[in-house]
């Protein structure tokens, strides 16, 4: 594992935006969204903690 310079190098940080477009892709599109207004927003919203940390 190469050094650490900016929280940007962190694997966990890495993973949490692939998560965070992952799942905001999948509330933008499908059943889900139109299934699920009143939802998306909460989704998406506790996403934000786990990639602002």
């Amino acid at each position: 594992m190469g050094r650490i310079e900016r929280f940007e190098d962190l694997i966990a940080w890495q993973r949490a935006q692939e998560l965070t477009r992952a799942i905001y892709d999948a509330t933008r599109q499908g059943a889900f969204a139109k299934i699920s207004k009143a939802l998306t927003p909460t989704l998406r919203n506790s996403l934000l903690p786990s990639v602002k940390d």
